[in-house]
Protein backbone atom coordinates (compact mmCIF):
# COMPACT_ATOMS: atom_id res chain seq x y z
CA UNK A 1 0.00 0.00 0.00
CA UNK A 2 1.37 3.28 -0.83
CA UNK A 3 -0.21 6.39 1.27
CA UNK A 4 1.29 10.44 0.98
CA UNK A 5 3.59 9.08 -1.92
CA UNK A 6 4.97 11.51 -4.50
CA UNK A 7 3.43 11.20 -8.03
CA UNK A 8 6.43 11.51 -10.63
CA UNK A 9 5.91 10.24 -14.38
CA UNK A 10 8.29 8.83 -16.80
CA UNK A 11 7.10 11.40 -19.40
CA UNK A 12 9.25 9.10 -21.66
CA UNK A 13 12.50 8.70 -19.77
CA UNK A 14 14.59 5.77 -19.78
CA UNK A 15 14.36 3.57 -16.73
CA UNK A 16 17.00 4.56 -14.78
CA UNK A 17 17.40 4.20 -10.45
CA UNK A 18 18.25 8.06 -9.53
CA UNK A 19 14.26 8.76 -10.83
CA UNK A 20 12.74 5.61 -9.32
CA UNK A 21 14.62 5.79 -6.08
CA UNK A 22 13.50 9.80 -6.13
CA UNK A 23 9.63 7.71 -6.21
CA UNK A 24 10.30 5.91 -3.13
CA UNK A 25 12.26 8.36 -1.42
CA UNK A 26 8.81 9.63 0.96
CA UNK A 27 7.98 6.23 1.54
CA UNK A 28 11.40 5.41 3.64
CA UNK A 29 10.33 7.81 6.56
CA UNK A 30 7.05 4.86 7.03
CA UNK A 31 9.22 2.14 7.97
CA UNK A 32 8.79 0.37 4.76
CA UNK A 33 10.88 -2.85 5.03
CA UNK A 34 10.52 -4.06 1.39
CA UNK A 35 10.92 -3.10 -1.73
CA UNK A 36 9.37 -4.86 -4.52
CA UNK A 37 9.19 -3.85 -8.33
CA UNK A 38 6.45 -4.70 -10.20
CA UNK A 39 6.68 -4.81 -14.20
CA UNK A 40 3.33 -5.01 -16.11
CA UNK A 41 5.56 -4.71 -19.42
CA UNK A 42 8.03 -7.46 -20.76
CA UNK A 43 10.29 -4.70 -22.20
CA UNK A 44 11.10 -3.19 -18.62
CA UNK A 45 12.19 -6.70 -17.13
CA UNK A 46 15.68 -6.43 -18.63
CA UNK A 47 16.34 -2.82 -17.60
CA UNK A 48 14.62 -3.10 -14.47
CA UNK A 49 16.88 -6.35 -13.69
CA UNK A 50 20.34 -4.35 -14.88
CA UNK A 51 19.17 -1.81 -12.17
CA UNK A 52 18.50 -4.45 -9.17
CA UNK A 53 22.17 -4.28 -7.54
CA UNK A 54 21.99 -0.47 -8.37
CA UNK A 55 18.75 0.13 -6.37
CA UNK A 56 19.63 -2.54 -3.77
CA UNK A 57 22.94 -0.12 -2.67
CA UNK A 58 21.46 2.73 -2.68
CA UNK A 59 17.85 1.53 -0.77
CA UNK A 60 19.93 -0.83 1.59
CA UNK A 61 18.23 -3.82 0.83
CA UNK A 62 18.12 -6.14 -1.77
CA UNK A 63 15.00 -5.35 -4.01
CA UNK A 64 12.63 -8.03 -5.02
CA UNK A 65 11.30 -7.77 -8.98
CA UNK A 66 7.74 -9.42 -10.22
CA UNK A 67 8.17 -10.33 -13.80
CA UNK A 68 5.26 -9.13 -16.34
CA UNK A 69 3.64 -12.53 -16.40
CA UNK A 70 3.80 -12.69 -12.50
CA UNK A 71 1.73 -9.87 -12.34
CA UNK A 72 -0.96 -10.34 -15.19
CA UNK A 73 -1.76 -13.65 -13.33
CA UNK A 74 -1.77 -11.69 -9.99
CA UNK A 75 -3.97 -9.37 -11.17
CA UNK A 76 -6.55 -11.69 -12.63
CA UNK A 77 -6.31 -14.21 -9.35
CA UNK A 78 -7.40 -10.81 -7.57
CA UNK A 79 -10.44 -10.10 -9.95
CA UNK A 80 -11.62 -13.58 -9.45
CA UNK A 81 -11.35 -13.33 -5.29
CA UNK A 82 -13.19 -10.61 -5.48
CA UNK A 83 -15.72 -11.72 -7.83
CA UNK A 84 -16.31 -14.83 -4.91
CA UNK A 85 -16.26 -12.20 -2.14
CA UNK A 86 -19.16 -10.53 -3.41
CA UNK A 87 -22.79 -11.36 -2.36
CA UNK A 88 -25.26 -11.73 -4.67
CA UNK A 89 -28.78 -10.90 -3.59
CA UNK A 90 -31.26 -13.22 -4.98
CA UNK A 91 -35.00 -12.28 -5.58
CA UNK A 92 -37.97 -13.10 -3.29
CA UNK A 93 -40.29 -15.78 -4.78
CA UNK A 94 -43.56 -15.50 -3.00
CA UNK A 95 -46.62 -18.29 -3.62
CA UNK A 96 -50.23 -16.81 -4.09
CA UNK A 97 -51.00 -13.78 -5.94
CA UNK A 98 -49.12 -10.78 -6.95
CA UNK A 99 -50.05 -8.14 -4.84
CA UNK A 100 -52.53 -5.93 -6.16
CA UNK A 101 -51.60 -1.95 -6.82
CA UNK A 102 -53.18 0.31 -4.32
CA UNK A 103 -54.80 2.45 -6.84
CA UNK A 104 -56.65 -0.89 -7.39
CA UNK A 105 -58.10 -1.34 -4.08
CA UNK A 106 -61.42 -0.07 -2.64
CA UNK A 107 -61.05 2.95 -0.54
CA UNK A 108 -58.18 4.44 -2.23
CA UNK A 109 -60.01 7.03 -4.32
CA UNK A 110 -62.70 7.97 -1.46
CA UNK A 111 -59.53 9.01 0.74
CA UNK A 112 -57.27 10.16 -1.88
CA UNK A 113 -60.17 12.79 -4.18
CA UNK A 114 -60.53 15.27 -1.01
CA UNK A 115 -56.56 15.33 -0.41
CA UNK A 116 -56.16 15.79 -4.31
CA UNK A 117 -58.67 18.81 -4.37
CA UNK A 118 -57.49 20.44 -1.50
CA UNK A 119 -53.74 20.39 -3.06
CA UNK A 120 -55.89 21.39 -6.36
CA UNK A 121 -56.99 24.63 -4.55
CA UNK A 122 -53.97 24.97 -2.32
CA UNK A 123 -51.87 25.36 -5.39
CA UNK A 124 -54.58 27.71 -6.85
CA UNK A 125 -54.43 30.04 -3.75
CA UNK A 126 -50.68 30.10 -3.91
CA UNK A 127 -50.62 30.67 -7.44
CA UNK A 128 -53.11 33.66 -6.60
CA UNK A 129 -50.88 34.65 -3.72
CA UNK A 130 -47.77 34.80 -5.83
CA UNK A 131 -49.48 37.07 -8.50
CA UNK A 132 -50.64 39.23 -6.44
CA UNK A 133 -46.70 39.51 -4.93
CA UNK A 134 -45.24 40.01 -8.06
CA UNK A 135 -48.20 42.85 -8.96
CA UNK A 136 -47.38 44.61 -5.56
CA UNK A 137 -43.67 44.00 -6.45
CA UNK A 138 -44.20 46.10 -9.42
CA UNK A 139 -45.97 48.21 -8.06
CA UNK A 140 -43.29 49.10 -5.51
CA UNK A 141 -40.60 48.93 -7.91
CA UNK A 142 -42.70 51.22 -9.74
CA UNK A 143 -42.92 53.93 -7.00
CA UNK A 144 -39.57 53.35 -6.22
CA UNK A 145 -38.42 54.49 -9.20
CA UNK A 146 -40.49 57.31 -9.58
CA UNK A 147 -39.41 58.77 -6.54
CA UNK A 148 -35.96 58.10 -8.12
CA UNK A 149 -36.34 60.06 -10.66
CA UNK A 150 -37.78 63.30 -8.69
CA UNK A 151 -35.02 62.58 -6.69
CA UNK A 152 -32.25 62.90 -9.70
CA UNK A 153 -34.18 65.98 -10.87
CA UNK A 154 -34.99 67.58 -7.84
CA UNK A 155 -30.85 67.31 -7.17
CA UNK A 156 -30.06 68.21 -11.05
CA UNK A 157 -32.34 71.43 -10.54
CA UNK A 158 -30.62 72.28 -7.09
CA UNK A 159 -27.04 71.65 -9.01
CA UNK A 160 -27.85 73.75 -12.55
CA UNK A 161 -29.30 76.51 -9.93
CA UNK A 162 -26.26 76.04 -8.10
CA UNK A 163 -23.64 76.38 -10.87
CA UNK A 164 -26.13 79.08 -11.91
CA UNK A 165 -25.45 81.23 -9.10
CA UNK A 166 -21.12 80.02 -8.85
CA UNK A 167 -21.06 81.05 -12.62
CA UNK A 168 -22.55 84.93 -11.45
CA UNK A 169 -20.68 85.10 -8.88
CA UNK A 170 -17.32 83.88 -10.93
CA UNK A 171 -18.56 86.61 -13.82
CA UNK A 172 -18.62 89.52 -11.48
CA UNK A 173 -15.43 87.90 -9.58
CA UNK A 174 -14.21 88.30 -13.03
CA UNK A 175 -15.16 91.84 -13.88
CA UNK A 176 -13.98 92.73 -10.91
CA UNK A 177 -10.72 91.07 -11.71
CA UNK A 178 -10.64 92.82 -15.00
CA UNK A 179 -11.10 96.54 -13.53
CA UNK A 180 -8.41 95.87 -10.98
CA UNK A 181 -5.80 94.17 -13.52
CA UNK A 182 -5.13 97.52 -15.23
CA UNK A 183 -4.85 99.25 -12.36
CA UNK A 184 -2.03 96.84 -10.93
CA UNK A 185 -0.34 96.50 -13.74
CA UNK A 186 -0.24 100.62 -13.75
CA UNK A 187 1.05 100.60 -10.31
CA UNK A 188 3.30 98.02 -10.90
CA UNK A 189 4.58 100.11 -14.03
CA UNK A 190 4.78 103.03 -11.77
CA UNK A 191 6.53 101.55 -8.84
CA UNK A 192 8.94 99.99 -11.47
CA UNK A 193 9.75 103.29 -12.93
CA UNK A 194 10.53 104.83 -9.23
CA UNK A 195 12.38 103.09 -8.31
CA UNK A 196 14.70 103.29 -11.84
CA UNK A 197 13.84 106.55 -12.15
CA UNK A 198 17.45 108.30 -9.96
CA UNK A 199 19.30 105.87 -12.40
CA UNK A 200 17.58 107.79 -15.38
CA UNK A 201 17.80 110.67 -14.56
CA UNK A 202 21.38 110.76 -14.03
CA UNK A 203 21.90 108.61 -16.72
CA UNK A 204 19.84 111.23 -18.75
CA UNK A 205 22.24 114.08 -17.10
CA UNK A 206 25.45 112.41 -18.37
CA UNK A 207 24.44 112.45 -22.03
CA UNK A 208 23.05 115.86 -22.26
CA UNK A 209 26.04 117.66 -24.51
CA UNK A 210 26.81 121.32 -24.41
CA UNK A 211 24.37 122.16 -27.92
CA UNK A 212 21.70 120.43 -26.24
CA UNK A 213 18.97 121.98 -23.74
CA UNK A 214 16.95 119.68 -22.06
CA UNK A 215 12.86 121.16 -21.95
CA UNK A 216 10.43 118.25 -20.78
CA UNK A 217 11.19 115.18 -18.27
CA UNK A 218 7.49 113.33 -17.36
CA UNK A 219 6.16 110.60 -17.90
CA UNK A 220 3.12 109.21 -19.64
CA UNK A 221 -0.23 111.11 -19.41
CA UNK A 222 -2.45 107.71 -20.02
CA UNK A 223 -2.90 105.59 -17.06
CA UNK A 224 -1.70 102.32 -18.98
CA UNK A 225 1.73 103.72 -19.45
CA UNK A 226 2.48 105.63 -16.58
CA UNK A 227 5.89 103.46 -16.60
CA UNK A 228 7.25 104.84 -19.59
CA UNK A 229 9.04 108.46 -19.66
CA UNK A 230 9.05 111.46 -21.97
CA UNK A 231 11.82 113.05 -23.27
CA UNK A 232 11.82 116.41 -24.99
CA UNK A 233 14.94 118.44 -25.75
CA UNK A 234 15.99 121.76 -28.18
CA UNK A 235 19.10 121.69 -30.21
CA UNK A 236 20.26 124.11 -32.75
CA UNK A 237 21.60 121.06 -34.85
CA UNK A 238 19.52 118.13 -36.92
CA UNK A 239 22.21 115.93 -36.31
CA UNK A 240 23.28 117.04 -32.67
CA UNK A 241 19.05 115.87 -31.72
CA UNK A 242 19.71 112.41 -33.36
CA UNK A 243 23.17 112.50 -31.98
CA UNK A 244 21.61 113.12 -28.09
CA UNK A 245 18.90 110.39 -28.72
CA UNK A 246 21.34 107.84 -29.58
CA UNK A 247 23.84 108.45 -27.03
CA UNK A 248 20.68 107.94 -24.35
CA UNK A 249 20.17 105.15 -25.79
CA UNK A 250 23.35 103.89 -25.40
CA UNK A 251 24.39 104.65 -22.19
CA UNK A 252 21.12 103.17 -21.02
CA UNK A 253 21.88 99.78 -22.89
CA UNK A 254 25.51 99.95 -21.03
CA UNK A 255 23.88 100.60 -17.63
CA UNK A 256 21.33 97.59 -18.36
CA UNK A 257 18.31 99.15 -16.41
CA UNK A 258 16.05 97.88 -18.48
CA UNK A 259 14.87 100.62 -20.57
CA UNK A 260 15.41 101.55 -23.74
CA UNK A 261 15.52 104.35 -26.48
CA UNK A 262 11.42 104.42 -28.20
CA UNK A 263 9.84 106.57 -30.96
CA UNK A 264 12.25 109.09 -31.38
CA UNK A 265 10.68 112.31 -33.40
CA UNK A 266 12.64 115.39 -34.37
CA UNK A 267 10.68 118.41 -36.06
CA UNK A 268 11.80 122.01 -36.17
CA UNK A 269 10.68 124.83 -33.74
CA UNK A 270 11.97 127.97 -32.28
CA UNK A 271 13.96 127.42 -29.25
CA UNK A 272 13.16 129.63 -25.48
CA UNK A 273 14.79 132.92 -27.07
CA UNK A 274 12.96 132.75 -30.78
CA UNK A 275 16.14 131.03 -32.15
CA UNK A 276 15.40 128.53 -35.08
CA UNK A 277 16.49 124.73 -34.31
CA UNK A 278 14.96 121.34 -33.48
CA UNK A 279 13.17 119.66 -30.79
CA UNK A 280 14.04 115.93 -30.40
CA UNK A 281 11.67 114.22 -28.25
CA UNK A 282 11.47 110.28 -27.48
CA UNK A 283 10.29 107.85 -24.71
CA UNK A 284 12.25 105.87 -22.15
CA UNK A 285 10.20 102.62 -22.05
CA UNK A 286 10.96 98.89 -20.65
CA UNK A 287 12.28 96.98 -22.99
CA UNK A 288 8.72 94.47 -22.60
CA UNK A 289 7.10 97.80 -23.44
CA UNK A 290 9.55 98.78 -25.94
CA UNK A 291 7.05 98.49 -28.96
CA UNK A 292 3.57 99.74 -27.46
CA UNK A 293 3.94 103.31 -25.72
CA UNK A 294 0.06 104.04 -24.75
CA UNK A 295 -0.01 107.03 -27.11
CA UNK A 296 -0.91 107.12 -30.93
CA UNK A 297 1.46 108.70 -33.39
CA UNK A 298 -1.12 111.92 -33.99
CA UNK A 299 -1.29 112.24 -29.96
CA UNK A 300 2.33 111.40 -29.20
CA UNK A 301 3.19 113.89 -31.90
CA UNK A 302 0.67 116.41 -30.62
CA UNK A 303 2.30 115.70 -27.16
CA UNK A 304 5.55 116.76 -28.35
CA UNK A 305 4.47 120.16 -30.02
CA UNK A 306 2.61 121.43 -26.81
CA UNK A 307 5.53 120.52 -24.78
CA UNK A 308 8.11 121.97 -27.25
CA UNK A 309 6.10 124.76 -27.61
CA UNK A 310 4.85 125.67 -24.05
CA UNK A 311 8.50 124.39 -22.42
CA UNK A 312 9.73 126.95 -19.36
CA UNK A 313 12.44 126.32 -17.37
CA UNK A 314 10.86 125.07 -14.06
CA UNK A 315 9.03 122.87 -16.10
CA UNK A 316 8.98 118.90 -14.38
Amino acid sequence: RIVSARVEGRMERPLAADWLLRLVADWRAGGVNALEIVCFDTRDEAQVKALLEDIGLRWGRPPQLREAAAARRAVFECLALQYRARIVPLPLIRFGEPPRPPWTRAGFWHLCLPLLVVAIAAGLDIRQRMEIAAIKKRFILAEVESQRRANTSQQEASVLLAARQERAGLEAARKRVAQLVPETERLQAVESMTSHLPQLLRTLAANISDDVVLEVVRNAQQSSGMGNVMVVGWTINYSSAQTFALRVHEALAAANLGYAVAQTNVRAGAGREGKPGYFVSFWLVPHAAADELGLGDGERGAEAANAANNATGDKP
